[in-house]
């Protein structure tokens, strides 16, 4: 059943990038605002290039989001077939490479990289690069710590149920 919801989630987020990009398609200065006043600017008239890379910006989030939840079913694939040991190394790699790194870091830098592109079109001087440490950091961070545990779990789950094979 988790199966069915986790394959939900990664239609949910294809879905979302093909709106986003058929947006950016159909209306690249519309986009390219929303955008702008998501990221917390004032509404103004960006540039197609602005529009371009927020939503590459956007895209990437997407995408890691969409390797977590593949990683997610990799974990729970395994599990179902009784591979604790290829559970085990999935969650490690999850935990270690995908929460830690890659959405945490990247979700600060996406945040500063928004924040420059948003504010491009300010005059020199009023331009700005904020670094954002917030709920969301916190709580990636703590996810990061669990996913560690859990994967640790995994792990010794693994060489435990291989010792056991092993005693029978």
């Amino acid at each position: 059943m988790l199966g069915w919801i986790l394959f939900a989630a990664l239609c949910v987020l294809g879905a979302s990038a093909a709106g986003l990009i058929a947006m950016l398609i159909l209306d690249t200065e519309g986009t390219g605002r929303f955008l702008i006043i998501a990221a917390g600017y004032e509404q103004v008239i960006p540039r197609p290039w602005q529009s371009g890379a927020l939503t590459g910006i956007v895209l990437s989030q997407i995408a890691v989001w969409a390797l977590v939840v593949t990683c997610a079913r990799m974990i729970f694939t395994a599990l179902t077939e009784a591979d604790v040991h290829r559970a085990g190394r999935a969650a490690t790699l999850t935990a270690r490479w995908l929460w830690l790194w890659l959405m945490l870091v990247w979700g600060i830098l996406a945040f500063a990289l928004a924040t420059a592109v948003a504010s491009w079109h300010f005059p020199p001087g009023e331009r700005s690069i904020a670094i954002n440490v917030g709920t969301p950091q916190i709580s990636t961070a703590f996810a990061a710590l669990l996913a560690t545990f859990i994967s640790r779990a995994f792990v010794l789950g693994a060489e435990l149920w291989q010792d056991h094979q092993e005693v029978i």
